[in-house]
This record gives C-alpha cells, structure tokens and sequence, in this order.
C-alpha cells in the first residue's frame, strides 16, 4: 500500500509545472544537506566530549617485534618493472646513492612491484637523517622510512 502511494505521489508530482518541481527539488535538497551537517556537526560533538583513553601505557602484543629487533630502510621509489628498476639503479648510483637493492613483491591487481631501497639502520633516526641528506643533495625527492625485521 505504501508503495503505491509512493508511486501515486511521483506520478502527480509529474503533472506539475516546471517552476514547481525545481522549487521542490531546491527545498529538498537544501533539507538534506542542513540533516547531514548537522548530524556530522553532532557526531564530532559527541567525540570530542568523550573521555580520553584510559590507559596510557599499553601492553605490547605477543605478535609486536621488539624495537631492538628492527632494521630500517629507505624506500626511494616502488615501480611496475625489472627493467625500469634497473634504470632507476643505474641513475641513482650515478648520483652517488649507496647500498641501493631491490625487493621484487606481487601486487594485489596482478605483477610486481619492484622497491627500490637503500641502506639498513639499526635506528629510525639514523635512517632519516641519511635520507634527508640525499633529499638535500638532490639525490633523491621524496622517501618512505621502512621498519623491518631484523635477519
């Protein structure tokens, strides 16, 4: 029955004039909006009244790896083939980046990715302090800083 009065409706609203229908339309619109903004507007309310968290040391889970226990690199590019990997290398080394590897990973749509990375540290700031003088030297533009497990 609903549903048939939801058609009626549309029907009738068909037979108004042009002028009507983008009033309503306007109305309509302007409604929906006003509705998501303030439910949104209620809802960062809501999460900034909330309590912080309660504790503020937090156990390490049995599956996190130990601090000591990781190496960091330095991922300068991640690219789709073997053959401009190398082409990436062979640059790279010309500009005097050292301790240059590739990590050869499928990708989720299918085929490689191949990472291009450089150096391992045994502290993150090490890591990115080598990394910031190769931006500074224009060896590189941008980075990623990559823990890994130590071998």
């Amino acid at each position: 029955w609903i549903l048939l009065q939801v058609l009626e409706g549309f029907i009738r609203f068909g037979y108004l004039p042009f002028r009507a229908k983008l009033i309503s339309f306007s109305i309509l619109s302007i409604s929906i909006i006003l509705i998501l903004s303030l439910s949104e507007l209620t809802l960062k309310n809501k999460k900034d009244l909330s309590p912080p968290p309660f504790a503020s040391v937090a156990e390490p889970k049995s599956s996190q790896v130990k601090k000591e226990d990781r190496v960091y690199t330095i991922q300068i590019a991640a690219v789709n083939s073997a053959k401009q990997a190398d082409k990436m290398i062979r640059s790279l080394k010309k500009k005097g980046v050292e301790g240059l590897y590739v990590v050869k990973t499928s990708r989720r749509s299918g085929g490689h990715w191949y990472k291009i990375r450089a150096g391992q540290f045994f502290l993150k700031n090490q890591a990115s302090a080598h990394a910031n003088r190769l931006v500074d030297s224009n060896s590189i533009k941008n980075y990623f800083l990559i823990s890994l497990p130590k071998k």
